[in-house]
C-alpha cells in the first residue's frame, strides 16, 4: 500500500468514527427531546475540531506504526517514507474530490427538500453536517477504488 492510500484509509477511519458519533449524539439528543439549536451548535463545533484534530493525528500515528512495522519486518532502523506523488496520485485526488462534491451536494439538496417538505430547521442542519461526513467517506472510498483499479 502506497503512503497515499494509507493516508487514505486513515482518513477514512477518522471520518467513520465521527460520523458513528454524530449520528448515534443527535438520535441520543432527539431520543431525549433536547435537540435545540444550543446542543447542536456545540455538537457541531464538537464534531468539526474532531475531523481536523483526529484526522491529523489519525494519519500521524499510522505512519510512525507503520514505520515500526517496517524496521521490524526489514530490520532496518532507518526506514525511509516514499511521499512521492505523481501524476495518477493527482489524477485519482481530483476524481475523489469530484465524488466527495456531488455526494455532498446530493446530501444539501435531501437536506433541502427535508426542509420543504416541513422538517424542521434543526434537521435540515444536522442533514446538511452528516452529507458532509458521509460525503468525505464516499470519497474516500471513491479514491480507493481507483487505485485498486489501478487507475
Amino acid at each position: 500500500m502506497t503512503y497515499r492510500q494509507k493516508t487514505v484509509v486513515a482518513t477514512l477511519v477518522s471520518f467513520g468514527l465521527i460520523t458513528i458519533y454524530y449520528v448515534a449524539r443527535v438520535l441520543q439528543l432527539a431520543g431525549a427531546g433536547q435537540l435545540e439549536a444550543q446542543a447542536l451548535f456545540r455538537l457541531w463545533f464538537l464534531v468539526i475540531g474532531l475531523s481536523i484534530g483526529a484526522t491529523i493525528i489519525v494519519i500521524i500515528a499510522m505512519h510512525i506504526v507503520d514505520a515500526i512495522a517496517t524496521a521490524a519486518r526489514t530490520g532496518d532502523s532507518d526506514t525511509q517514507v516514499d511521499t512521492t506523488e505523481d501524476e495518477r496520485d493527482d489524477l485519482i485526488k481530483l476524481k475523489g474530490a469530484q465524488v466527495t462534491h456531488v455526494a455532498a451536494s446530493i446530501g444539501v439538496l435531501a437536506s433541502l427538500l427535508a426542509f420543504v417538505l416541513g422538517q424542521p430547521g434543526l434537521i435540515m442542519f444536522a442533514a446538511l453536517i452528516l452529507s458532509g461526513l458521509l460525503a468525505e467517506i464516499v470519497g474516500g472510498v471513491a479514491q480507493l477504488i481507483m487505485y485498486r483499479m489501478d487507475l
